[in-house]
């Protein structure tokens, strides 16, 4: 054995299959780290983990085992996905090279992990245990069973279980015993509290002080508070969009005017988004889609299925109920049914009644000799007498749906786990590998599986496209490729933008669209014939988008680790429309084709949607146009802006078509009618006038009592305008006086003569 290193760093290496305990190791290692952790330390531990621990450099293994070298422990997350893993298998190779065994501390996640003692080693069907460890033990070692584990309340401190199992490991590392270090917590965690509580304290009479003394020595502090909203709301528009949305809006409640642009930007990047659906803002694990798209289908980490209407976006019933962790779900080609996989198990309900179709099937072929096989992912044979399961220790099953059995015995595909399974409609089955590799199966006899070699990293989705022999798969190395599997070769290059895995891909319902998550948090849309990005990426979600799936209309749904589900329109996606001047106001035609944007350059754009190219600049105002409203009938165009006039636009030209003027304060807001006859506008010192379209003159006048910008305005369909200002209003007849609460009251006064 080889002398021990000098230098430690790491009190322990977590060695781990990110597939099977991507979501296990962070908490795991949190927990380490804050476990009798004295409140002015970073961390009680130091847990090397690749993820947080390493910086992008060209020698991943090296960079691997100088941090193996430099760590007192090993903390091995055992399950059958960790024993098959080539790098798992690496990392505890090395770790024997140069360790004594009793620095291994293993932790079982899944499977099973059984001692023989008259063999004095492990039994041959112990599925969690690395081919590397089988001889380094000479008696049965200790280990901590975390295979209950899989929630996110369960991998919680608080968690009195998950605690207990944290102690367990931590009590080694910190060289002590288990009832000692327990202690130390207890007692440490008290000291916090009465910490915590005097700090608080003196916290909240600073805070007060402070904020009496901000009041009084500068009353402008409202405005710093919403420059370092909007500033936020800029970085989070980039991932957490609803978010950066909540700040910009919350800035406008400060300072309208400063955060006018955020907010339109906030507009801009939801625009795609239909809705977010909740459910226990558990994991969403995987979605399917229904054939008809009248359905989806979300599964979440706790083991509930929830089916969704598409129109309503409303939960059809109550959840279905699976066992823990369902990796997949997917609709008979009919509809009529609905099968998930989860631990262990697959299960069938009948889609019109939601009842289960039998006994779940018991997914682990104990009897075919390959062991500890459950299914990663399902999906269903054209015909939809059979169904397809996929995964665990690289084998493909095959099961009647009638019958709910076996149809041949298990096949193994490749070398290492199988993680993504298409079929297309001549029973051609495509099956993705963790190595990198596509093996095509044949139904021809005779006719030997073709591998496809392209990838770098694991494949980790696959799909058709309907009707055809081309095939799409997603890897972990960050791309999409195409093929065709009739010669095994690839078609074209590959698609390149993910900053990261890709976890899912799906077809569009015309074959020209296809679109991909990743962990980075978004979706992207591809061209398929260019392989460009059509339009911005899909952004939002707060965490790693694990499935996408389209509805025959082209919506598409999406789920995430972030607890939500999304529904996304994807309906005339281009390249982003390029204003090269600050955005103020935007304005859509009634009929949708057209596109009105005011901007600082005190020029009007129009761009026309079909073809997402500008169609004309309208110019005439003299300073920023700050509002533009389209007419009912889209044949005119009102704008407003810095110069204190109102101009008025033929749509279909471009020419101009009149101007109002006489506005006091720049002109904030414009809004016509439901009519279109009357035309309302405000400016920044609350003005608010109505106009009469046709003869160009005006109606009448209101004026607030309290002066302020009138920052919006806006008519429902029966007619009444809200206000936007310092007060609120809503205004239920034109030729009425406008009414509010309290002090707010606006005194009509005399139209000035013209």
């Amino acid at each position: 054995m080889s002398p021990q290193p000098t230098g430690i760093v790491y009190d322990a290496f977590l060695s781990y299959s990110r597939t099977a305990d991507g979501r296990l190791a962070p908490a795991l290692q949190s927990g380490l780290q804050n476990f009798s952790r004295p409140w002015w330390r970073r961390r009680a531990l130091a847990v090397f983990r690749d993820d947080t621990s390493l910086a992008a450099n060209p020698g991943l293994w090296t960079s691997i085992t100088a941090a193996m070298d430099r760590s007192r422990y090993l903390i091995l997350l055992a399950s059958p996905r960790a024993a098959a893993s080539s790098w798992v298998d690496k990392e505890i190779r090395r770790w024997c090279a140069t360790k004594p065994a009793g620095t291994i501390l293993p932790v079982v996640t899944e499977g099973t992990w059984e001692w023989d003692e008259e063999a004095s080693g492990f039994d041959a069907a112990s599925t969690a245990v690395p081919p590397a460890l089988r001889e380094v033990f000479a008696e049965e070692p200790r280990f901590v069973d975390l295979r209950w584990a899989r929630s996110a309340e369960e991998l919680d401190l608080r968690h009195s279980r998950f605690r207990a199992a944290v102690a367990d490991l931590a009590a080694p590392l910190h060289g002590v015993s288990k009832d000692d270090l327990e202690g130390e917590d207890v007692r440490r965690h008290r000291a916090t509290r009465r910490t915590v509580a005097t700090t608080v304290v003196v916290l909240v009479l600073l805070t007060v002080a402070a904020v009496v003394g901000a009041w009084f020595a500068d009353r402008n502090a409202g405005r710093a508070l919403a420059r370092q909203l909007i500033a936020q709301s800029a970085l989070d528009l980039d991932g957490a969009t609803d978010r950066g949305t909540l700040l910009a809006v919350e800035a406008a409640g400060i300072d309208p005017e400063l955060a006018e642009s955020s907010v339109v930007a906030a507009v801009q990047r939801n625009a795609d988004l239909l809705q977010t659906l909740y459910g226990t803002g558990d994991v969403v694990l995987a979605t399917a889609m229904s054939p008809d798209g009248r359905l989806f289908a979300a599964a979440e980490q706790s083991g509930l299925v929830r089916v969704y209407d598409t129109s309503s976006r409303v939960q059809v019933g109550e959840p279905l109920r699976t066992t823990v962790f369902p990796r997949d779900v997917a609709f008979s080609p009919d509809g009529t049914i609905l099968a998930a996989a989860a631990t262990g198990t697959i299960h069938l309900w009948d889609v019109a009644t939601r009842t289960p179709l039998g006994e779940p099937i018991a997914d682990d072929d104990t009897g075919g000799g390959l062991g500890g096989t459950q299914s990663h992912g399902i999906t269903f044979a054209a015909d939809g007498r059979v169904l397809v399961a996929y995964g665990g220790a690289n084998t493909i099953r095959v099961y009647d749906v009638a019958t709910r059995t076996t149809v041949a015995a298990p096949v193994r595909v490749g070398t290492t786990e199988v993680r993504a399974v298409a079929v297309n409609r001549r029973l051609v089955v495509a099956a993705g590998s963790d190595d990198g590799t596509i093996s095509v199966i044949h139904p021809d006899a005779g006719r030997d599986p073709v591998v496809l070699t392209g990838h770098t990293d694991g494949i980790t989705s696959l799909t058709f496209v309907a009707g055809t022999q081309f095939l799409f798969s997603a890897s972990d190395d960050g791309t999409l490729r195409l093929w065709d599997v009739e010669d095994g070769s690839p078609v074209g290059e590959p698609f390149i933008g993910h900053d990261g895995p890709v976890t899912s891909i799906a077809v569009g319902p015309d074959g020209l669209v296809v679109a991909s998550a990743g962990r980075d948090r978004t979706i992207r849309l591809w061209d398929v014939g260019t392989r460009e990005v059509l339009g911005m990426p899909l952004s939002g979600h707060t965490n790693w988008v694990s499935d996408v799936a389209f509805a025959p209309d082209g919506t598409l749904v999406s789920g995430s680790w972030d607890g939500t589900v999304r529904v996304w329109d994807t309906a005339d996606r281009g390249k982003p429309l390029v204003h090269d001047q600050s955005l103020r106001d935007l304005a859509y035609r009634p009929d949708g084709s057209v596109l009105a944007v005011a901007g600082t350059g005190g020029e009007l754009r129009l761009w026309d949607l079909a073809t997402r190219t500008r169609a004309r600049a309208l110019a005439g105002h003299t300073g920023t146009v700050k509002a533009v409203s389209f007419s009912p009938d889209g044949g005119s165009l009102a704008s407003g802006g810095e110069d204190h006039v109102i101009r008025l636009w033929n749509v279909a030209d471009g020419s101009p078509a009149g101007e109002l003027a006489g506005h006091p304060g720049e002109v904030e807001a414009v809004a016509f009618a439901p009519g279109g006859e009357s035309l309302v506008t405000a400016d920044d010192v609350g003005h608010l006038r109505v106009w009469d379209v046709a003869r160009r003159s005006l109606e009448r006048e209101l004026t607030m009592s309290v002066p302020g910008p009138i920052t919006g305005l806006a008519f429902s369909r029966d007619a009444k305008l809200a206000i936007a200002g310092p007060f609120p209003f809503v205004m239920d007849d034109l030729g009425a006086e406008p009414s509010g609460s309290g002090r707010s009251h606006w005194p009509t006064r005399s139209p000035v003569s013209r």
